[in-house]
């Protein structure tokens, strides 16, 4: 008896001293894929656009309240992995034969302008590439979906390359010491 008694005292501890297993994945892979689905089910290029200008508000609004962790590495707090910018749907815009950018309001907020001028006149199409896992091809960096929205729209074009320009002069004006060392 005192054999068994003792077993389940050294379980007991061991269950409540344990070591943690560790946390979940990120929540916005399952947002990510039910967003995914609904995607797949718009009918029309107005819905379409609607979801993609929501779900980029929605990720810029959730990382505002939610930085994403300086360090991945750091194992010492419990709880659910916090989401990092890898975790969301890659969103980007062709504005022309070769140009293109990634439409991502956490690095480049002052793009807000331009996505209240997609709209259906201006966009020819929107493409998804969806990640799968099974996709032996598919290189490692692209382990995530993306959608892409397809425009030769003169005004968007020329909106986006005055985003492009201003956000070139702010890094001049910002740095100006750098260039003399």
């Amino acid at each position: 008896m005192e054999k068994l008694t003792s077993l389940l005292f050294l379980l007991c501890c061991g269950l409540c001293f344990g070591q943690h297993t560790g946390p979940g994945p990120c929540h916005l892979e399952q947002d990510n894929k039910e967003w995914i689905e609904q995607f797949k089910k718009a009918d029309s290029l107005d819905i379409k656009i609607d979801m993609v200008m929501n779900k980029l508000l929605a990720d810029s609004d959730y990382f505002f309240y939610n930085p994403a962790p300086t360090n991945l590495d750091d194992r010492s707090s419990f709880g659910p992995i916090p989401c990092t910018h890898k975790c969301t749907i890659r969103f980007g815009i062709v504005y022309g034969k070769r140009e293109g950018m990634v439409l991502d309001l956490t690095k480049n907020p002052e793009l807000e302008d331009v996505l209240y001028e997609l709209v259906p006149e201006n966009i020819d199409y929107i493409d998804l590439n969806e990640y799968e896992e099974n996709d032996i091809y598919q290189h490692v960096t692209d382990k995530r979906s993306g959608v892409v929205i397809h425009t030769e729209n003169s005004e968007v074009r020329r909106m986006i390359r005055n985003v492009i320009k201003r956000k070139g002069k702010k890094k001049v004006k910002e740095d100006p010491d750098e260039s003399e060392n």
